[in-house]
């Protein structure tokens, strides 16, 4: 953006160095496309990656709001859901449901590992309260590289893309409570 001119014994001012700003048709354009374009990209990446912005948290894999129900209620159906898709309940927290399953031998190729003996898939639901019998209950998911072995351990954030079927998961908690519509 500037250069620097050496003057020469010009009139008025001392022999030295001077810094000129470089006219616009001199300034390379490149960089600043670069961030433009870099901006753009991380845009649309947080774009796709994300199926609301109204959730009360973002960032998660899955999440839905359920209205008319206590917590109990919630929390039993959340368990029950899971079960019918293959997976224990593996902890429980006042505000957390940890939910786990056997990885498939896909998902124990793309995210094991030489070492590990097994793949586990791990899903964690936090339930957050927002008014009276209103929850949004959040679905956070991991791939688990020898589980249940506390030094060997490695439990890994999956990316938010292809969370689709966690996020159907999630909606079919809130449909069995809404239960069959009487016409």
């Amino acid at each position: 953006m500037f250069r620097i001119v050496l003057s020469k014994g010009m009139p008025g001012l001392d022999t030295g160095a001077m810094i000129v700003a470089k006219p616009k048709s001199e300034r390379s354009p490149g960089l600043l496309h670069l961030i433009a374009l870099s901006g753009l990209l991380v845009g649309a990446l947080l774009l796709a990656g994300c199926s609301s912005f109204t959730s009360p948290v973002s960032g998660s894999h899955a999440g839905v709001t359920i209205k008319g129900h206590d917590v109990t209620e919630v929390v039993l159906m959340t368990r029950e859901v899971f079960a019918d898709h293959g997976y224990a309940l593996a902890g429980a927290e006042t505000d957390r449901m940890i939910f786990e399953r056997p990885g498939t031998k896909g998902e124990q190729v793309k995210y094991g590992s030489f070492g590990s003996t097994s793949v586990v898939m791990r899903a964690k639901v936090d339930i957050q309260e927002m008014g009276p019998d209103t929850f949004y209950l959040r679905c956070d998911l991991f791939s688990v590289r020898d589980a249940g072995q506390s030094m060997l351990e490695d439990e890994t954030r999956m990316v938010l893309v292809n969370s689709k079927s966690y996020q159907s998961i999630m909606d079919e908690v809130s449909a069995r409570l809404e239960g069959p519509v009487d016409e």
